[in-house]
């Protein structure tokens, strides 16, 4: 049904470096991922959730 995820995605590697390092990756990689998908997917997100403002503020 809409209001629950059809599909579940994993992502997980190994990160050399210190651990401000790996926590700087990950948020850029986070916000890289949130952009890619509202480029990809606002308007169906939006037409079942009637708001993408949590996801536009993530990547601000």
């Amino acid at each position: 049904d809409h209001p629950h995820l059809s599909q579940f995605y994993h992502s997980e590697c190994e990160i050399e470096g210190d651990l401000h390092y790996v926590m700087n990756l990950v948020d850029r990689y986070i916000k890289f991922l949130v952009s890619e998908i509202l480029r990809e997917c606002r308007d169906s997100i939006f037409a079942i959730t009637k708001d993408v403002s949590h996801l536009e503020s993530f990547i601000d």
